[in-house]
């Protein structure tokens, strides 16, 4: 069971992003009967680094709104190759993230590994909603995406760096 788009953790803005704290806060709703559950594959194994002490699978939960003009809804997109590309595209994407802001992560004086894990990510759900974010082109049909993808967390141990 998957959780209500509006309850999914999202991931972190990109800097083209509004700024949190003073944009107005965007609430999707889909349209009732249109979400599209996606079968999810068997994870991967999570090897942590050779440099790593107690190693973490965390599994990462976002939701994104995704935009077409070519009139496809939630059940086009499953049943075509643009699931397959939205899928890879969010994987893409999710390395990226976890790259950039794994980058000299410190807590509490701890270095902390942070790596993605391969081919993790996947799309859970896709529904159809009737709202779609500002600036959307004109005629467009909007989708609400539930996805996820893992990461290793790993405290570095300090001989070895």
């Amino acid at each position: 069971a998957t959780e209500p788009p509006t309850k999914a953790p999202t991931l972190a803005p990109s800097p083209t992003s509004p700024d949190p704290t003073t944009a107005p806060p965007v609430t999707m709703t889909p349209t009732a009967g249109s979400a599209v559950d996606v079968p999810v594959p068997t994870d991967p194994p999570v090897t942590p680094p050779p440099t790593s002490v107690g190693a973490e699978s965390v599994i990462i939960a976002s939701s994104f709104v995704i935009s077409n003009t070519a009139d496809l809804s939630a059940q086009d997109i499953v049943s075509s190759q643009n699931y397959n590309d939205l899928t890879e595209a969010y994987g893409n994407l999710a390395q990226a993230v976890v790259a950039e802001l794994a980058q000299g992560r410190r807590l509490r004086r701890r270095r902390l590994a942070v790596l993605y894990t391969e081919n993790s990510g996947r799309i859970a759900s896709i529904a159809d909603t009737e709202q779609c974010p500002a600036g959307t082109p004109e005629g467009s049909l909007c989708q609400m995406v539930l996805a996820s993808y893992r990461v290793s967390v790993t405290n570095e141990d300090a001989e070895k760096v």
